[in-house]
């Protein structure tokens, strides 16, 4: 009878030590950027004017805190220079030479959502060069050689930059013909319904979730001239679960060492 009982303890701390539970989870890539905060823009990966960049936010330290890229196709950025957030906002500024005042597109907010998505799935550190952005579909997005203080080369991260402007209003069509993010958030907006012109601030609370929260960064110069417009996301979802022991398999543990030790007695007091 105890050897029976013994041996349905045993079987229950083997189940429970077969439990495991995505209990710690990681926000990767995204980053809280507050109107007035100061930062400064630096060149990343991309071959061509335009993104990726690399944004330190000071009053975070020193350190690359995310990547991103502008709105406006022809305002400038210089590398080093200290500009402020002058606003959080779902539209780019800019005068008719700029390209007018545009509102945040939903589609420029999905590719924006699935470049840091995909930053966080792939686990990458901050400087990493390799494909990492399982778009819609199978589109990947890589690095095709080293930062523009290197040997530029033809990099999908032009190639992300062309497809946001596009969105923006800021190439023609002719410009991206052949733009695998193109194609991969139009077939993104077709499953999801979306119409043609949708906004940002227009999908619904769901689409939100995924492909929204993604806001305008209008930056000014030191005297308050307007400078660049960056995307920015500061939202709690971009998260990757790890699997770690749940406490079921930690207590199983336990449970399975009380067993063990129990069946030792058992067997010695057998044989006595």
């Amino acid at each position: 009878m105890m050897r029976m009982l013994m041996g349905k303890r045993l079987a229950l701390a083997i189940s429970l030590l077969s439990i495991t539970v995505f209990t710690e989870s990681r926000a990767f890539a995204g980053f809280q950027v507050n109107q007035f905060d100061t930062l400064i823009v630096s060149d990343g990966p991309g071959g061509g004017i335009g993104g990726e960049y690399r944004i330190d936010v000071l009053s975070n330290g020193a350190g690359e805190d995310f990547r991103t890229f502008c709105v406006q196709l022809h305002q400038t950025l210089i590398y080093g220079e200290l500009l402020t957030v002058a606003a959080l906002s779902q539209k780019s500024e800019g005068n008719s030479g700029t390209g007018g005042t545009q509102f945040l597109t939903a589609r420029a907010s999905a590719l924006y959502r699935e470049f840091l998505r995909g930053q966080s799935l792939a686990g990458n550190t901050a400087n990493s060069n390799q494909s990492f952005l399982p778009l819609y579909g199978s589109t990947t997005y890589k690095h095709n050689g080293p930062d523009q203080g290197g040997a530029p080369l033809p990099d999908d991260g032009l190639a992300m930059q062309n497809a946001i402007w596009f969105y923006q209003g800021q190439l023609a069509a002719s410009s991206v013909a052949g733009n695998k993010f193109v194609t991969a958030v139009e077939a993104l907006a077709t499953a999801r319904g979306w119409s043609a012109g949708l906004l940002a601030y227009q999908l619904t609370a769901t689409d939100a979730s995924l492909y929204g929260g993604v806001d305008i960064l209008n930056l000014r110069r030191i005297g308050g001239v307007e400078a660049q417009d960056i995307l920015a996301y500061g939202g709690p979802d971009l998260i990757i679960e790890i699997p770690e022991p749940s406490a079921f398999a930690i207590f199983g543990l336990g449970f399975l060492t009380f067993v063990v030790r129990g069946l030792r007695k058992s067997t010695a007091s057998t044989s006595n």
